[in-house]
């Protein structure tokens, strides 16, 4: 019998435990968070089945670096479901999309059936008919320059990987096995398609300025975007945009949500740099451990957070500057004063 003891939590609720632990990208954890809410609601009530829209097929566009895993771990942690991660990159040329899923799910959603009288016999894990079951690399299925070569997928033709792809989401086969006490159920999971889409980034910066973003970083950044919201350059996508890409239009019909992650702010690095459980201040406390007293002044945290903006980082990039800034090797005195003269003298 499936099970159906789920956390029930408001998606605003849920919002709010995701901006205490991922900063920026408002969209996505708000986008997520009530996907995640009304796909639960209807499979708890499935009277509602016919008059009630539950989106759980999305198109999770965003660099590495900006937080997409650590969104849906974290709704999945909120919810008490599964979370089940799987990489287009190691698809095998010889097996189909539809059993490279089926493989991946039914690994990570089973467990020893301790309450069998066979040996051997696995049972789906708690909740699993509700998991969140994220594929990335979901960009590395079409023909253009960009991904021309990349892993396994290169060996594939990706029209074909393509209708597999669509087929798989609209078909939503139970997963079954003579290993298992009872099928797996995948209706109500959800699942979210990821990936970089950098090239995307170039199509659709050449149809709002006239050329792409590559044509005009300056230190990682897009200062010729003038007004347009260079942090967001996803809210700008258009249908066209994803066809010159090079999606199928059938494969982009299957999608019933797209969402996005936004590149960080200098506000998003200050608030990161600020946070209790930040890198810079577990640096700190490593530094008062080996005998440095270290003094943040807010220049200090600015200057960072510039550094880091100018830089284009991820949240990942913080942990290298904070350890370039931050040297053991310099602090001979004992003391550090962490100020803007500090951050350049240091960088």
């Amino acid at each position: 019998m499936v099970e159906k003891k789920i956390n029930l939590i408001n998606p605003k609720e849920a919002f709010k435990i995701l901006e205490n632990v991922i900063v920026g990208s408002e969209k996505a954890k708000k986008d997520l968070a009530s996907i995640t809410f009304e796909n639960i609601y209807s499979f708890l009530h499935p009277e509602t089945a016919d008059n009630y829209f539950h989106p759980n097929q999305v198109l999770f566009l965003g660099k590495d670096g900006t937080g997409k895993d650590l969104i849906l771990k974290t709704l999945a942690e909120i919810y008490d479901i599964p979370f089940v991660k799987l990489n287009l990159y190691d698809l095998e040329p010889k097996i189909s999309f539809s059993q490279f899923m089926i493989n991946n799910i039914f690994n990570g959603l089973v467990e020893s059936d301790t309450d069998s009288k066979n040996s051997g016999v696995l049972k789906p894990v708690k909740n699993s008919a509700q998991s969140i079951v994220y594929i990335q690399g979901i960009d590395l299925i079409v023909d253009n320059d960009y991904y021309s070569s990349y892993g396994n997928v290169d060996f594939i033709s990706k029209k074909i990987l393509q209708t597999e792809i669509t087929n798989f989401i609209n078909d939503r086969i139970n997963i079954f096995s003579d290993s298992i006490s009872e099928p797996i159920p995948t209706k109500n999971m959800l699942y979210v398609f990821g990936g970089n889409f950098i090239k995307l980034e170039d199509i659709i910066a050449k149809r709002l300025v006239g050329r792409g973003l590559s044509g005009f970083k300056q230190a990682n950044r897009y200062p010729l975007m003038g007004n347009l919201d260079e942090e967001n350059i996803f809210k700008y996508v258009l249908k066209e945009d994803f066809i010159e890409f090079g999606f199928d239009e059938n494969l982009l019909r299957s999608f019933s949500t797209l969402t996005y992650t936004n590149s960080l702010s200098q506000t998003d690095f200050v608030r990161l740099l600020q946070s209790k459980s930040s890198y810079l201040n577990t640096k700190i406390e490593l530094l008062n451990n080996l005998g440095v007293e270290v003094k943040v002044k807010p220049s200090g945290i600015v200057a960072l957070s510039e550094l880091l903006y100018q830089q284009g980082s991820d949240i990942g990039g913080v942990k290298h500057l904070v350890d370039t800034t931050l040297n053991e090797s310099y602090f001979a005195d004992g003391q550090i004063i962490f100020d803007d003269s500090f951050v350049k003298k240091t960088i």
